[in-house]
């Protein structure tokens, strides 16, 4: 119903901590600190972030571009898109698949529950496996990321994208 949608845009100081609640879609651009996004059915827009990302939907999509520093994200059905420089991750879904893009020169271990992840530009070396995750190494190492959904998990490089654009 058009009448009761309302349209919102609020303008911070760039270094600011933010906690934003909506069931409408969600867009966040250009700021660093602290923030918690909390959404419903309709998409989180998270662009040029940087600092501490707790974000959350029920169903709808969830994509980050140019992230720096800690995020956890998590969706029920949505699908999860997660690209910048992360030194501390997780990310949670049910159903939808997770696409995380990393630096060319990115160095982590990564931590899923599914045996086998796409790689699309960047090496993924498996170390370890047992009956409910299994450790990938890209580059030399580092900061462990979590991974845990029912969907298929894709790891690239973000130099496999902008060639691809």
């Amino acid at each position: 119903d058009q009448r009761n949608r309302a349209r919102i845009e609020v303008f911070v100081p760039q270094r600011s901590n933010l906690k934003i609640t909506s069931n409408g879609e969600i867009r966040i651009d250009g700021v660093s600190g602290d923030v918690k996004v909390d959404g419903e059915d309709e998409a989180i827009n998270v662009r040029d972030v940087e600092g501490k990302l707790k974000v959350s939907n029920t169903d709808g999509r969830i994509r980050v571009i140019g992230f720096r520093g800690e995020i956890d994200a998590a969706t029920g059905d949505g699908m999860i898109s997660l690209e910048g420089d992360f030194n501390k991750l997780t990310a949670r879904g049910t159903e939808g698949a997770i696409t995380l893009t990393l630096p060319e020169d990115a160095s982590a271990d990564l931590e899923a529950n599914r045996p086998e992840l796409v790689g699309d530009g960047i090496a993924l070396q498996r170390i370890s496996s047992d009956e409910s995750t299994t450790r990938y190494r890209i580059g030399r190492g580092g900061a462990v990321f979590h991974i845990d959904t029912a969907g298929e998990i894709t790891v690239r490089s973000s130099r496999s994208v902008s060639e691809t654009q």
